[in-house]
C-alpha cells in the first residue's frame, strides 16, 4: 500500500522510497531466488515476507497477499518474468485442471487460498468420488480476489481463466455469505468476513459487471448495517479484525466507492 501510495502521491524525494520497496517486494516472491523451483507449490507467490526463514521454506504464502503484491507492482515497471511467476502460482490456487464446470471432480474454475496452509482455506476441503485424493472446495473471497489478481498480472478479460473464474461468482451470487465457505465450520468464515466479501466482489463487478441490481442490492445492505455514529462493525468478525470499526469501514469504503462509481 505504501508503494501504491507514494507513486501516486509522491514527489522526487520519495523516489528512493519507491524503488526500495519495489525492490523488496521482488526480492520476497517465493522463486528461484528463493530457493523454489517451478514445481514447488507456493512459486511465484508472496506471504507474510517473515525475515528468518530458510531457503526453500514458504512460511504463510496465499492468495490475497499475492493478490496486493502484483497490484502493487502495477504502479512500477518490473520485467515481466515476475508476473509470469505470479501467473504460476495463480494458476494452482484455482481449479483449471480438468473438465471446468464439473464440481463432482472438484473443478469449477474458483478459486482456493493456499497451496501450502491448509487452515487458510475458507472453504476446507472434499474428498474425490473417484478415490484419488481430495480438492480445496471454492468459494467467494478468494475467487474475487483470484480474479483481481488475475488482472493484475495482465491476464486478458476474455482469458478462460477470468471467464470461468467470473462464472463461477455468476453461479454463486448470494451477497449475504461468501459461497462456498460452509456453515458447519469451527470458525464461522461465512459470518466473519462479511464487510470483506462484499468489498471484493463489489470490485469484480465494477471492473467486468455483475448480476442486474447488484449495485442497489449492496447499497441496500450496508445502508441496513450502518450503525448509529455512521461506522460499521461486524460483530462475529473477531477473527479476521471486522469487529473493528476502523477495518470494517474501510471495507465498506471501498464497497461504496465501486458500487457507486459504476
Amino acid at each position: 500500500y505504501a508503494l501504491r501510495l507514494l507513486s501516486q502521491f509522491g514527489n522526487e524525494d520519495d523516489q528512493e522510497t519507491v524503488l526500495r520497496l519495489t525492490a523488496y517486494l521482488l526480492s520476497q516472491q517465493m522463486t528461484e531466488q528463493r530457493g523454489f523451483e517451478p514445481s514447488h507449490p507456493a512459486y511465484g507467490g508472496w506471504g507474510f515476507g517473515e525475515k528468518n526463514l530458510p531457503a526453500g521454506s514458504p512460511g504463510h504464502v496465499d492468495l490475497s497477499h499475492t493478490r496486493r503484491v502484483v497490484e502493487a507492482l502495477q504502479v512500477v515497471a518490473v520485467d515481466n518474468t515476475v508476473l509470469q511467476a505470479a501467473q504460476a502460482y495463480l494458476r494452482r490456487v484455482q481449479k483449471l485442471d480438468g473438465v471446468t464446470g464439473s464440481p463432482e471432480t472438484g473443478y469449477d474454475g474458483g478459486f482456493f487460498a493456499s497451496t501450502v496452509v491448509p487452515g487458510v482455506n475458507k472453504g476446507g476441503s472434499e474428498a474425490r468420488p473417484d478415490s484419488l485424493g481430495s480438492f480445496y472446495r471454492s468459494y467467494a473471497t478468494a475467487t474475487s480476489d483470484g480474479i483481481l489478481a488475475l488482472r493484475a498480472a495482465g491476464v486478458a478479460p476474455t482469458d478462460r481463466r477470468v471467464a470461468d473464474a467470473l462464472e463461477w461468482l455468476r453461479q454463486h451470487p448470494d451477497l449475504e455469505v461468501p459461497a462456498g465457505v460452509p456453515p458447519e465450520s469451527a470458525i464461522r468464515w461465512d459470518h466473519v468476513m462479511f464487510y470483506y466479501h462484499l468489498y471484493s466482489r463489489a470490485e469484480v463487478y465494477s471492473i467486468y459487471g455483475g448480476p442486474d441490481g447488484w449495485n442497489s442490492d449492496i447499497l441496500e445492505i450496508l445502508a441496513s448495517k450502518q450503525r448509529s455514529d455512521n461506522s460499521y462493525s461486524n460483530p462475529a468478525g473477531s477473527p479476521n479484525k471486522e469487529d473493528d470499526p476502523l477495518i470494517a469501514s474501510t471495507f465498506v469504503v471501498h464497497a461504496l466507492l465501486r458500487t457507486l462509481g459504476s
